[in-house]
């Protein structure tokens, strides 16, 4: 059975474990073609693995994605040229791709823009013998995959995350839920949770697990705590909770703690945490740097002397799924500490395999830092177990034979 990865823009620094997966895939002999909407950006930092793998030669970028943002008469002209002239498929399938197409409440406009991408796609999907479709992230994109579904018969599968669900989840996500083959999510929270607020059958949904090359993570050879190291690297946004180590990092300097924190990332938050780093007095001791290649992120990690990712839920709602960064940092055996939102906890068993504290609770927050600095017996054997919880749950190996059982079903 050959895969079709239908993305918005490809490839891209944050989709990490989307490339995981797909790498994962090829590494089990499975056929994967790729398609995308959209061109990566002009300066996106692109992940050794792509092109390794040579996905740039797998990947197909949708030339219609180009009306975007097009005005309605541009999209109409066409749309309308492509309902005549097409090789695609004859005059009447194409029509009735069109009716498909068609939503009242998102209005011309849309459809017609998901007309042109389906027929596109539809092209690519028959002259590439793709059999099944999956999509990250219950976004707009899925409305394709379900008018793909309608218009050729073809099954397709989504994987949803954290902001998609918890934040502002489509009006269109139970009838797209309903059509799919599966729906695949990350956590047993994540399940729950559509199955009570988003109305989502348990039956229809499946838990498969991020995907971590634990054999191209080494751990580090040799620990240290001195000197002390906090570590941590995301986005800059609300739902990291940063604003909550740094308020910790104080804390910890008020009671002549000696201690470093660097936090890797870019994204809105950065003023706020630079203020807050500023007005603290923390400047020699926390850093704010920038976004680096994922390549480059276990070293970063593995300088540590513990990981901290303090997430909360936002103003907004959103929260984090399980981050992919806390299984890394477990992988890399570096002591690992965050919050109980979430599937978080799912990840992380509070004293055994790294810590678990309130969310929102900066006091917790450093006590628990302190017992990793304090205790380096505690610290050897949560790190040594967070590696194993890895080996044993997170690894690329089963957990992409769970997803292709998922799409097989």
């Amino acid at each position: 059975m050959k895969i079709g990865y239908l993305l918005d823009r490809f490839p891209s620094i944050t989709l990490t474990f989307v490339l995981n997966e797909i790498t994962g895939l090829i590494d089990a002999g499975r056929s994967i073609e790729l398609i995308s909407l959209r061109r990566p950006n002009n300066d996106e930092i692109v992940h050794d693995q792509y092109i390794k793998y040579g996905l740039d030669k797998r990947i197909f970028y949708l030339s219609s994605g180009k009306y975007e943002k097009a005005p309605l008469f541009t999209i109409f002209i066409k749309a309308l040229k492509k309902l005549f002239i097409s090789r695609i498929s004859n005059f009447g399938e194409r029509v009735k791709l069109l009716f498909i197409c068609y939503n009242n409440i998102l209005g011309w406009r849309e459809s017609l823009k998901n007309f042109l991408w389906s027929l596109e796609t539809a092209g690519i999907i028959k002259e590439q013998n793709i059999h099944h479709l999956h999509l990250h992230f219950a976004s707009p994109l899925v409305e394709l995959a379900y008018v793909l579904h309608r218009f050729l018969g073809i099954s397709y599968t989504f994987t949803t995350h954290a902001n998609d669900i918890f934040v502002n989840p489509s009006n269109f996500l139970r009838k797209w839920a309903d059509s799919a083959k599966r729906v695949i999510t990350v956590s047993e929270f994540n399940k729950k949770y559509m199955n009570t607020t988003l109305n989502i059958s348990l039956e229809k949904i499946d838990i498969v697990n991020y995907c971590i090359y634990i054999d191209r993570i080494g751990s580090i050879k040799k620990y240290t705590n001195d000197p002390f190291k906090i570590v941590s690297i995301s986005r800059l946004v609300e739902k990291k909770g940063y604003h909550y180590l740094l308020e910790a990092c104080k804390i910890l300097k008020d009671s002549n703690v000696k201690f470093l924190c660097e936090i890797l990332g870019e994204g809105p938050q950065r003023s706020v945490l630079e203020s807050i780093v500023t007005n603290h007095g923390l400047q020699a001791e926390v850093t704010l740097g920038g976004f680096v290649k994922h390549e480059d992120v276990f070293g970063f990690i593995g300088s540590g002397s513990v990981f901290v990712l303090p997430c909360v839920c936002a103003v907004d709602n959103d929260m984090d799924g399980i981050p992919n960064v806390l299984m890394e940092a477990m992988a890399l055996e570096v002591p690992t500490l965050s919050t109980d939102i979430t599937g978080i906890p799912e990840l992380i068993d509070d004293g055994i395999d790294g810590i678990i504290v309130p969310q929102n609770d900066s006091r917790s927050l450093a006590e628990a830092i302190l017992k990793i600095r304090n205790n380096i017996n505690f610290a050897e054997q949560i790190r040594k177990n967070g590696r194993e919880k890895i080996q044993k749950k997170f690894n690329v190996e089963k957990n992409v034979k769970l997803l292709y059982e998922v799409f097989s079903k």
